[in-house]
């Protein structure tokens, strides 16, 4: 399915080819079409009677109705997260997600993914965090940068503040056909704090309630927009439950909105950084990795991470020449059995999570890339940050096995969550004796 493009005398940037992955910051920029505290208006305001402040009125009083947007100051949200399936053959993964949010400083989100990780991102005032199943994670500076834009698009994101033309230049393209037939008001919106960011914000010419939402990065060449529809009201406030995810103009995730409270009473904690105790969590699961994976045999040095992500590299361009959706991380899989044809002196599998792969093994001649699922089971896991060495950290969950009356059942699993290998999680499965 692909997001309606405008017609020529309105175009959008062409799409570029690029990884293609869930989206994460915008889904939530308008999955929450309506939440959280809104930046104050400016003193000086756009003549009230120009055609870009009409149509902010009458968007606002749609969304809001009788309610004052700055009455509403927190928000908790629950919603389930599917990535598109290209094959009716592989169910699309499936990911439940949480957002909590108290003014413009405070945001939370969690994610249950579907291969047995919670992640956590949020932000308290001006510092930001993440875990992995309760393990502090490091973010590098541009990842830090990306997250704290996310509260802000959930501000804006609720119309009202766009009225302030000290923050926004606002261009109105009055109404636009786009090349499915249909008719929307567009509002151009240039952000005056960042640098290369361009937002178009579609509204129905009717009921001036948000349709569409587009995010443009003139740096990075990418177009990430958002479709809203099956609106209901919450609390007299219209909230957009259904939202469908495009990036570069291909559809690649459906959200659907379980249930929203507006003005909750969320304290401090949930938003509050854990403390780092220096040692490694041992979590059981009822369930280990398991899903569609691209993988392919990995012939150098399972404990060289450059090895491995140069082996890494050529499994994201074959997935990205066939058009797959990336849903997870990198999983190393060791002394694995190997899929035909391939030497059995070969130990090791580089396997990335994909949305939708074809039910059958894809195996290209002279090389081994191709699909698997891996059967889910109970498992300890253990995330790390840190230098240990997989055998050490494998050695470990042996041992609190041996401690809980449980064995070994398969091959250990090692997903990587940084590009230099020292953020991962290793999980053992295992059986009850």
């Amino acid at each position: 399915m692909s997001s309606p493009i405008r017609s020529s005398s309105n175009p959008h940037p062409a799409p570029m080819t690029r990884q293609v992955q869930p989206l994460r910051g915008l889904l939530c920029l308008v999955v929450l079409v309506l939440g959280t505290g809104l930046i104050s208006c400016g003193d000086d305001p756009a003549d009230p009677t120009s055609p870009e402040q009409l149509l902010l009125e009458k968007a606002v009083k749609a969304v809001w109705g009788e309610t004052d947007p700055d009455s509403v100051q927190s928000l908790r949200q629950r919603s389930r997260y599917e990535t598109v399936a290209s094959s009716a053959a592989v169910p699309a993964p499936v990911s439940q997600v949480e957002i909590l949010a108290a003014g413009p400083k405070r945001y939370r989100k969690q994610r249950l993914a579907p291969f047995g990780i919670v992640e956590v991102f949020a932000m308290d005032g001006d510092e930001v965090w993440a875990t992995i199943d309760g393990t502090l994670v490091p973010l590098t500076e541009e990842e830090a940068t990306r997250r704290r834009l996310q509260p802000w698009l959930v501000q804006i994101s609720k119309i009202a503040p766009l009225r302030d033309t000290k923050l926004f230049d606002l261009d109105h393209k009055g109404i636009v056909e786009l090349d499915n037939g249909s008719r929307v008001e567009e509002l151009r919106v240039i952000p005056k704090e960042y640098d290369g960011l361009e937002l178009v914000f579609d509204f129905d010419p009717d009921s001036h309630l948000p349709q569409r939402v587009v995010m443009m990065n003139k740096r990075s060449r990418e177009e990430l927009a958002i479709e809203l529809s099956d609106y209901r009201s919450i609390n007299g406030v219209q909230v957009a439950h259904r939202v469908l995810g495009f990036r570069n103009g291909k559809q690649v995730s459906t959200e659907i909105i379980e249930s929203i409270e507006l003005d909750v009473d969320l304290g401090a904690a949930p938003f509050k950084k854990p403390e780092h105790t220096g040692r490694d969590l041992v979590v059981e699961k009822s369930a280990s990795l398991s899903g569609p994976l691209a993988y392919c045999v990995h012939e150098g040095d399972a404990d060289d991470a450059k090895e491995i992500f140069d082996t890494v590299a050529k499994l994201r361009e074959w997935i990205e020449e066939r058009g797959f959706i990336i849903v997870g991380p990198l999983v190393v899989m060791r002394n694995r059995p190997q899929p035909a044809g391939t030497s059995p002196e070969l130990r090791t599998l580089v396997g990335i999570a994909v949305g939708a792969l074809a039910k059958d093994p894809i195996i290209e001649a002279g090389s081994a890339f191709g699909w698997m699922s891996l059967e889910a089971q109970p498992a300890l896991c253990l995330t790390h940050v840190g230098e240990a060495s997989s055998e050490d950290l494998i050695a470990k969950l042996a041992t609190a096995a041996a401690e809980r009356g449980s064995s070994r059942s398969g091959p250990p699993l090692e997903i990587i969550f940084s590009a230099d290998g020292k953020t991962r999680q290793i999980q053992l499965p295992i059986r009850k004796l």
